[in-house]
């Protein structure tokens, strides 16, 4: 399991594809964005389209999200038209998508003999460039031994959630408080430092308190991430949609049981609606 395609080479896929190239493996890039496939030229093999990566040993996609993933799988070139039955690759999602959306695409791979897991991450660019994500997989065990080598050249955290599509479902929930938490971190932040007080003080409290969060836990290397998208418009708004769209899909799931969330419906709403240059402004006092 050394040759590698590698589907999607965004701000966090890069980071990982360069942490597998800095491993050993061997790798085909596929990119929709030139200039993020063109990186890799020299140190790894450029792939025209998902399907010309069909004959690799693994192909992990990492694009942005579930409209993208299902092109990529099953649209004109996608992977499983390039697929030899006889001689299929693994297949990994590392995207943060819907469980249904895994599931609908677990038919058509099955068919053409695909061992298929998914395996969100968690941890942002820096845990990306380290190599300290965590990877939530779903799937069978047997298919986590086999990619584990890969997983953990990317990752320090590695749990198996349960049957396909448990890791997705795993790192949405996760993501309902995680998300809520960093635009209630930079509240807290903001009013501390109109307060006259630094954070660190306060932090030093709240993480030996009910406040403890992973803001608190390392607030250092997140103050520097969030403080660097707060200084860039541009980054904070396509940041901003990443967000609503994980808070979206956390009410996606709760619609298909019937289940009202009324606070976390409410705090989604807010914070699609709120003006981004109050939120750049409220940001950069919080984490600057």
């Amino acid at each position: 399991m050394r040759r590698i395609g590698f589907i999607g080479v965004g701000a966090i896929g890069a980071r990982m594809a360069w942490r597998l190239v800095g491993a050993g493996f061997d790798l085909h890039v596929h990119d929709v964005a030139a200039a993020a496939r063109e990186a890799f030229a020299g140190r790894a093999r450029l792939a025209a389209s998902p399907a010309s990566c069909a004959g690799e040993d693994v192909v992990i996609f990492m694009v942005a999200n579930d409209a993208q993933l299902t092109e990529a799988v099953l649209g004109n070139g996608g992977l499983i038209s390039g697929i030899d039955a006889d001689k299929p690759p693994m297949v990994a999602v590392m995207s943060t998508v819907l469980p249904r959306t895994i599931k609908q695409l677990a038919g058509p791979l099955a068919d053409k003999g695909v061992r298929f897991v998914d395996a969100p991450v968690s941890g942002g660019p820096a845990g990306a460039d380290a190599g300290t994500l965590s990877i939530m997989v779903g799937g069978r065990s047997d298919d986590l031994e086999t990619l584990r080598p890969l997983f953990e050249a990317m990752g320090d955290r590695i749990f198996h959630c349960g049957e396909l599509s448990s890791g997705e479902l795993i790192k949405i929930l996760n993501n309902m408080i995680g998300v809520t938490n960093l635009f209630l971190t930079a509240e807290v932040m903001a009013l501390a430092r109109g307060h006259g007080m630094e954070p660190e003080r306060l932090l030093d409290i709240m993480d030996v308190s009910s406040g403890r969060s992973a803001y608190t836990r390392n607030w250092s290397d997140r103050r520097a991430v969030y403080g660097a998208i707060a200084a860039d418009p541009m980054r904070l708004e396509r940041h901003v949609a990443i967000c609503r769209k994980d808070l979206d899909f956390s009410l996606a799931l709760a619609g298909q049981i019937g289940l009202d969330l009324p606070l976390f419906a409410h705090l989604t709403d807010t914070i699609g609606e709120l003006p981004k240059e109050d939120l750049r402004r409220l940001w950069r006092q919080a984490f600057e």
